[in-house]
């Protein structure tokens, strides 16, 4: 419903004259985002320099372009493209010339200002006040805000759920000691709330927030079941806003306070002293899954974090509000907020320990399924009222529970397939081979030069090394480079800088680079295992997974191309499956591997990125592949070449591009070979 709400008219690519509003302002690293309610447009956003002068409220005029924002092109990476279009977002607005008015400041914008300017008048943390009041985390340094990420507290700096809902229970007890009527409590609470979320941004995690607390409080009225209420308020969230099922705050927020409903009648039934304890740790528990597969670690201590925390967070947020709006007269309040703001800094020195964060690998799906079925079967046992559950005999409950545990007794073979991922590196080649038995090796790790990539990019700090993150994978047992030419080797040198690598093998052709000294000295310092491979050589991995070494048997010289010539050539074999990995070999090099009896394979990674060079139909005929991927980039060389991508379609083969497709992953499972569609970079691209 999401995709299909999104605007149907195609302005990609023209030139338009805008007019609109300016409804969120908000500084980055080298510019500032500004999000325009543009007359016939709907909402923009357009990137304008930090010297611009630039709040909401003023009117922008002026031409440009249309253009669809970004998209990742790999798992892990950021994406613009989902991040915009979950705040409503279609096009970027590329400004050629543009004009600011500056318009009146409303009420709320005004209160805002105020509010800034008081906190930081009055306090000496007023950084950390400013993140809590007015939901300004940049204000926080890179290093604190990790510390409250590994502390697993982090979410109780944003405006949201938590904050939202604790404000909004705050004013109804206010409003009750103050004997305001009943019928008129939840109505002025949630104009203040409403006044309150229009002054820090109208942030949509915190209309979110806003619309559901409202949506509790009022359904609380008419039934004694909050998860009724819980139920309700998402779905007319979701009515409203069908793309907010991808925004993780929207995931996380929900999760955890469903969570906390459904167990808090069996909480209640614990002794009181224990059961702010087990209200955290409903709240934490139902948030591992989410928190693993999002970000490959969990905090152990996070429940306890947050139980110690919360009481001090609460207090030096209402602190702050009060002298923001008050201002001096509050000024006897500016100490204690100022302790608090310290105590609560030592208190997540203390907690932000990495030996207290469990960090997991690619976990399988079935023991998520496992994880919610007997979290959730547990919570609805402590509500007997709603739920009913025939008596288990003892027999009975321990089949179902081996049944329920059989799969994880499976070998892995059959469990797990062989992923292969072709990274997009840009002009360059990057491949994981990821076993069902845990086993990784990369073959090249792409690279930079200035023909053809941007000045300043370092193609494994950015590409690879957070994709390899995003996979939680901290130790690669082999690392293959084909040859050294800078587009496969200068990635692995972020690679054996910072991992732990077990081998390395390559093709013994030396190159007079700084790049290759650097990767020869990497290798002697870190005493990592060397060899040189030659036509013959064979790896046996795990679950008989091999590899044969088809290219070069002696280096090759005087072939115009010898570094390309001399690529190591590997035949992946597995379940009967085939995978042919040929570098940049060009015609002499496919000659050579010609006479050695070149072998048929499923899945050819096409050779020097589809280069017309490399291009030999007899070759392609041998090995007669069903898919076949081009890992490319912008480039001067017209790499692919249009005739090489025309006559592998007419020969039936399926092609895969990673500059249009972006990663591509090739699978193994059970014999079946195939490529499955999954991740927010492939639905976005």
């Amino acid at each position: 419903m999401g995709l299909q709400l999104l605007p149907s008219a195609d302005w990609e690519g023209q030139d338009v004259t805008v007019v609109g509003s300016v409804t969120d302002v908000r500084s980055l690293a080298a510019y500032q985002r500004v999000l325009v309610d543009a007359d016939g447009f709907g909402l923009l956003a357009v990137h304008l320099p930090d010297s611009e002068s630039v709040s909401r409220g003023d009117t922008i005029r002026g031409s440009g372009t249309l253009e669809r924002p970004s998209a990742s092109r790999n798992p892990g990476e950021f994406c613009y493209k989902a991040y915009l279009q979950s705040l409503g977002i279609i096009y970027v607005w590329d400004a050629a010339s543009f004009a600011v008015e500056k318009g009146t400041p409303g009420i709320a914008e005004l209160a805002a200002r105020r509010v800034e300017k008081n906190l930081e008048n009055l306090l000496t943390n007023n950084d950390f006040v400013s993140a809590l009041v007015l939901g300004r985390r940049t204000a926080l340094s890179p290093e604190d805000r990790n510390r409250w990420a590994e502390a697993g507290v982090s979410h109780l700096l944003a405006i949201s759920g938590m904050h939202i809902g604790l404000l909004m229970a705050l004013l109804m007890t206010v409003f009750r000691w103050v004997r305001v009527p009943s019928g008129v409590r939840p109505v002025l609470a949630s104009l203040l709330l409403c006044f309150y979320v229009v002054m820090i941004g109208g942030r949509p995690s915190a209309w979110r927030a806003l619309i559901a607390s409202i949506v509790m409080v009022r359904s609380l009225s008419y039934t004694r079941e909050p998860l009724h209420a819980w139920s309700l308020a998402g779905f007319m969230l979701l009515v409203v806003a069908p793309n907010m099922y991808r925004d993780l705050g929207f995931q996380l927020s929900f999760a955890a306070s469903g969570g906390i409903l459904l167990w808090l009648p069996a909480i209640r039934r614990i002794p009181r002293i224990f059961q702010g304890f087990g209200i955290s740790l409903a709240a934490q528990s139902s948030l591992v899954p989410i928190l693993i597969t999002q970000f490959g670690y969990v905090s152990l201590l996070a429940p306890v974090s947050v139980l110690i925390l919360l009481p001090f967070v609460m207090s030096v947020l209402c602190g702050g509000l009060i002298i923001g709006i008050v201002g001096a007269p509050a000024r006897f309040l500016a100490p204690v907020v100022d302790g608090l703001a310290g105590l609560v800094g030592v208190i997540i020195e203390q907690l932000a320990r990495p030996s207290a964060v469990l960090s997991l690998q690619d976990v399988w799906w079935y023991s998520w399924v496992c994880w919610y079925g007997c979290y959730l079967s547990a919570g609805f046992l402590g509500r007997p009222r709603y739920v009913f559950f025939p008596k288990l005999r003892l027999i009975r409950a321990a089949l179902f529970l081996c049944c329920l545990l059989l799969p994880f007794a499976l070998p892995a073979h059959l469990v797990r397939p062989l992923e292969v991922t072709v990274i997009d590196v840009g002009q360059g080649d990057a491949i994981l081979v990821r076993t069902p038995y845990r086993q990784h090796v990369l073959v090249d790790g792409g690279g930079d030069s200035l023909y053809w990539q941007r000045r300043g990019r370092n193609v494994g700090i950015d590409t690879l090394l957070p994709y390899l993150d995003h996979r939680s994978i901290d130790h690669l047992d082999l690392v293959v480079l084909t040859h050294p030419h800078e587009d496969h080797l200068f990635g692995l040198l972020s690679v054996l800088e910072t991992m732990s690598v077990g081998q390395v093998i390559d093709n013994g052709d030396p190159h007079t680079t700084v790049s290759y000294e650097r990767y020869l000295e990497l290798i002697d310092k870190k005493e990592i295992s060397h060899r040189t491979a030659r036509r013959g050589d064979r790896l046996l991995l795990r679950g008989g997974i091999e590899i044969d070494v088809m290219h070069p048997g002696n280096l090759m010289r005087g072939t115009g191309s010898d570094l390309n010539n001399n690529s190591l050539v590997l035949f992946l074999t597995y379940q009967g499956r085939s995978f042919l990995f040929t570098g940049d070999i060009d015609a002499a090099g496919q000659a050579q591997l010609k006479r050695h009896n070149v072998p048929k394979a499923d899945w050819l990674k096409v050779p020097h990125h589809g280069s017309l060079s490399a291009w030999d139909p007899e070759f392609i005929e041998r090995v007669s592949p069903k898919t076949a991927v081009i890992p490319v980039g912008s480039n001067s060389f017209g790499h692919p070449h249009p005739d090489v991508v025309q006559n592998l379609n007419q020969r039936g083969v399926r092609v895969h591009r990673t500059d249009r497709d972006g990663a591509v992953t090739y699978y193994v499972w059970m014999g079946f070979f195939g490529r499955f569609l999954s991740g927010c970079w492939r639905i976005m691209n």
